[in-house]
């Protein structure tokens, strides 16, 4: 038998098949996590938003309100001083990108879930003198990949919480 054969045995074939089975497993875990990282990460940005907000609005002269909407195919949020989404310039210039690929829901006043749309927004503004929520939702869930986070709105208290 010859002993300088430089080839590879079927152990080493085996083995290294293996490694590269658990890599690719670790792969697509990490991937799916990753989706959820982001539904969770936007509900987290605008709750942390609708919190200055509703200490701005409560605090300063001027109130101002919470715009989420979509843009090429992205979700974004901008703070206006402008309470119709037609008039506060929702672009993807002047908003700040908090996610992509995912849908938006939101209860609304009609207490029916409804998808945000490109032709709609999310409009979210405080009262001045209570912190009350001046706008009609009881949730907005963020979904992606089976993935959701929802925030919680409280109405009369102007409280809100991401679940």
């Amino acid at each position: 038998m010859d002993r300088n054969n430089k080839g590879y045995t079927l152990i080493e074939l085996i083995i290294t098949l293996a490694i590269l089975t658990i890599i690719t497993t670790g792969a697509v875990a990490m991937a799916s996590r990753i989706t959820f990282a982001d539904t969770t990460k936007a509900a987290k940005i605008v709750d942390s938003t609708m919190d200055k907000l509703r200490l701005e609005t409560m605090t300063k002269s001027t109130k101002q309100y919470l715009h989420l909407y979509t843009y090429d195919n992205s979700i974004y949020i901008k703070v206006s001083d402008k309470s119709d989404p037609s008039l506060a310039g929702l672009d993807s210039d002047s908003g700040k990108k908090i996610g992509g690929r995912m849908s938006v829901y939101y209860i609304g006043a009609s207490g029916t879930e409804e998808l945000l749309g490109t032709d709609n927004s999310i409009v979210i503004g405080f009262e001045r003198s209570s912190g009350a929520f001046s706008s009609d939702y009881d949730t907005i869930r963020f979904e992606y990949g089976g993935k959701s986070s929802t925030i919680y709105c409280i109405k009369a208290t102007g409280r809100h919480y991401v679940s």
